[in-house]
């Protein structure tokens, strides 16, 4: 058995019209189209026209009213900007990553990153374990910052004398 149910609800459209010359202004009829479940059937409502009668403002001049002549807009601040009515689409072919060049680098990156992580870590462990080599290695370290200071004081006697 098929249910109806019954749907209720509105459609609101909010617009900010700044009109620039005084004068009467008509705005056109707006028209929507929905399905009666009742009646079985599309269904149109339209509203009136509307006229809105601007009292302050600028006179327009009008010269010839079969003329239609296209005016810019005046921007008054960063408040209204024109309406762009022409889009430049361009599309973006966006290569899929399985089986892309860089899908198979980072497959096989890890079969080749953890035996050398391994190798790494078990000489790092070795030399660790070589309390001999650590000593002299150390020491090696040590002369070296003493010789090169050393160096740098050649011709000072003061640097070479004990307090």
């Amino acid at each position: 058995m098929l249910a109806l149910t019954e749907f209720l609800g509105y459609i609101a459209d909010n617009y900010t019209l700044v009109p620039q010359y005084k004068g009467k202004y008509k705005i056109p009829s707006i028209s929507f189209s929905f399905f009666n479940p009742k009646e079985k059937k599309y269904k149109t409502i339209a509203t009136e026209d509307l006229f809105v009668d601007v009292l302050e403002g600028k006179e327009l001049v009008t010269v010839d009213t079969t003329l239609v002549r296209k005016q810019n807009v005046v921007t008054t601040g960063n408040n209204f900007r024109y309406i762009a009515i022409k889009t430049d689409f361009i599309t973006t072919l966006q290569k899929d990553f399985f089986k892309s060049t860089l899908f198979y680098i980072l497959l096989i990156l890890p079969f080749i990153a953890i035996p050398i992580i391994l190798f790494l870590a078990r000489k790092a462990e070795e030399r660790n374990n070589d309390v001999i080599g650590n000593k002299t290695r150390k020491a090696n370290k040590l002369v070296k910052k003493y010789l090169s200071e050393a160096k740098k004081q050649l011709g000072k006697k003061e640097a070479f004398t004990k307090p």
